[in-house]
């Protein structure tokens, strides 16, 4: 499956996916999301336009979404993609694009140390551990 990419949108059926996509994500390796906004935080944070680069990830198929990817302002990448598209080989697809469009670039990734797949997909894609960072949680 070849992918296709589009700009993320601020309507109703992107904020939906994106929502679900965030409540149906293993909490496990999640390392920002403390606790699930409300629906209304989730279209505040993204119509606020968080990320320089941000795009839909689409079934080409189809023509709907089936993940999402960002880059920030501080080159951190982040994948996501439906659970119905995990272990297809899609992120190496991803991860190439992103890539291509940050050509020459020094990119990062924080992975959650026991999300094997994601450190899998990002080492076989040039990517290599620089730290464990550790928190303590303020009240």
């Amino acid at each position: 499956m070849r992918l296709r990419y589009r700009e993320i949108g601020t309507t109703e059926v992107d904020m939906d996916f994106l929502y679900n996509l965030l409540i149906n994500r293993d909490p496990s390796i999640n390392i920002s999301h403390k606790k699930m906004p409300s629906f209304e935080k989730h279209c505040e944070f993204w119509k606020s336009k968080p990320y320089p680069q941000a795009e839909m990830i689409l079934n080409p198929d189809v023509k709907v979404p089936i993940g999402y990817w960002y880059v920030t302002d501080r080159l951190e990448v982040g994948i996501f993609l439906h659970s119905l598209y995990q272990g297809r080989g899609l992120g190496h697809q991803v991860l190439k694009h992103i890539k291509r469009l940050n050509h020459r670039r020094r990119l990062v990734a924080n992975i959650n140390p026991s999300n094997c797949r994601s450190i899998n997909l990002f080492q076989l894609n040039g990517f290599h551990h620089i730290q464990n960072t550790y928190a303590l949680e303020g009240k």
